[in-house]
């Protein structure tokens, strides 16, 4: 098994870190590295005992069973497409910022027998697991607000970085199969850095997510309404809940994301997240982008 990384900022410094950890237990032979900044390349594969990687065409060479892609956001389209011929990949979020885009990825991950996993970290949070277990949920109110002090153009937008996290949570635990909403999107400089977005499900369920580059607390809180009225509450940030029945568990989110790749690519696993699912995603994205719209997912 042969893992290769393109990027190593703040989150491939994570992901690095992570598959060194998974090297024994998931028979992993040999790890690249790849990075435009060279000499970040070559500090990382020093400190990790990986192969320096100098070009995208020494990946191929290198022959990766799995690449895991965590370049600047608007990059993730262009090398999955340059790369799903030569591996499958892992790809932070957001994979795609068009449907187009995903649709094509989709055909080509058809055509090469390779597959895309989108990575979606809250998937491994013991608290949105949890969530989906829950009955009869009436409404979810999130929060998940912070104040981003890097360049906001690295990440498209809060919708992007932040409201993308919560939507596919609400989506994987409430299941609708059609979604109404309504967004109230504030910018900065051309940028959205503040999202309110209220959706109506098919099943008479409803959610309002708030996400917020621009707030002057930090926060990451669902709160939770069952049809019958009773309420709970999760605190992502610290791992706590008051809603009946959680078992409390500490879990490496990041490096879970990683191994269910790795054994995904194995054929062990499920992957956990879907190109197809990125999709259905996208086109509830866009409707928030244009601060109205109904979708069918």
């Amino acid at each position: 098994m042969k893992v290769a990384i393109v990027g190593v900022g703040r989150m491939g410094q994570y992901h690095l870190s992570a598959v060194n950890k998974l090297r024994k237990d998931e028979e992993i032979e040999e790890v690249g590295v790849f990075d435009v900044v060279e000499d970040k390349a070559k500090e990382a594969s020093a400190m990790y005992g990986a192969t320096h990687l100098k070009s995208l065409d020494e990946i191929a060479s290198f022959k990766p069973d799995l690449t895991i892609i965590a370049t600047p956001s608007l990059t993730h389209y262009e090398l999955s497409h340059k790369l799903l011929d030569v591996s499958n990949l892992l790809v932070e979020k957001p994979v795609i910022v068009d449907v187009r885009d995903g649709i094509e990825l989709l055909n080509k991950s058809k055509k090469s027998g390779h597959i895309l996993i989108p990575a979606h970290i809250e998937r491994f949070n013991p608290l949105i697991e949890y969530m989906t277990t829950i009955k009869d949920i009436h409404h979810i109110d999130v929060k998940r607000l912070s104040n981003l002090n890097r360049d906001y153009s690295v990440y498209v937008n809060v919708i992007f970085d932040l409201v993308l996290h919560d939507l596919d949570a609400v989506i994987w635990s409430m299941k609708p199969t059609y979604v109404s909403l309504k967004s109230l999107n504030i910018e900065r400089n051309g940028v959205i850095v503040s999202s309110i977005v209220s959706l109506d499900l098919d099943n008479y369920a409803t959610a309002v997510i708030h996400a917020s580059w621009i707030s002057p607390i930090k926060l990451r809180q669902y709160s939770i309404i069952k049809n019958q009225g009773s309420a709970c509450m999760m605190d992502l940030i610290n791992g706590r809940t008051d809603c009946e029945g959680y078992a409390a568990r500490t879990v490496d989110q990041l490096l879970e994301e990683d191994r269910n790749a790795i054994r995904a690519v194995k054929g062990k696993e499920r992957p956990k997240t879907t190109l197809e699912e990125a999709i259905r995603l996208q086109r509830v994205m866009d409707s928030i982008m244009r601060g109205s719209g109904s979708v069918s997912i």
